[in-house]
């Protein structure tokens, strides 16, 4: 997402060297923040400055936590890791039955992570695709604004760690299956039925 300003927001926990102000969108009364199970203070929803909360935090490599209470109980948690090494391509589908009618389209969601499964901020692999059985991608996305790749074929950069492929079923009932991979990591398979 993009705040009203214009800078966009980045939501991962690797920035070595740097002090980051932390940010924190709540609906909440109150957000304590950790960073590696150490407390770097509560802060109530009644110091929020337009509906926001933040901290300066020195980086540490490790886990940032964001835990929201209301009436003193703990009613939520959002977590950050620091990432280690490009390891493997995920991929992730929002749908895992499509309609036979040529129509019917799914979104699966690429990303570049390491051996935890963390997502890696700033990786920019070439991801390749491959689709066989009754559906096609009919679509490649990164959402990156600079960007000149085509959003058509088999191909796409990865931005921001992520990417988006598009699918859409066939007229034909059966299995379509789809592989990512990338160079220098692991590949990955998924199977989305065309019913």
């Amino acid at each position: 997402g993009q705040p009203r300003f214009g800078r966009p927001l980045q939501p991962h926990w690797n920035w070595p060297g740097k002090t980051v102000r932390v940010t924190c969108y709540t609906n909440c009364d109150e957000v304590e923040l950790f960073l590696n199970d150490v407390s770097l203070g509560t802060k109530p929803y009644s110091e929020a400055r337009q509906r926001v909360l933040s901290w300066q935090v020195p980086f540490q490599p490790g886990t940032l936590k964001a835990l929201g209470r209301r009436n003193g109980s703990p009613v939520s948690e959002y977590y950050l890791q620091t990432p280690g090494k490009p390891a493997a391509v995920e991929l992730v589908c929002d749908a895992d039955t499509l309609a036979a009618d040529g129509k019917d389209i799914c979104h699966v969601e690429f990303r570049i992570v390491d051996a935890a499964g963390i997502r890696i901020p700033d990786a920019e692999h070439l991801v390749t695709f491959t689709l066989s059985g009754p559906a096609a991608i009919i679509g490649l996305d990164n959402a990156n604004p600079v960007s000149h790749e085509p959003h058509q074929g088999n191909k796409r950069k990865a931005f921001n760690g992520r990417g988006l492929a598009v699918i859409q079923s066939l007229r034909q009932k059966g299995t379509a299956t789809l592989r990512a991979e990338a160079e220098g990591l692991a590949p990955c398979t998924i199977t989305i039925k065309i019913k």
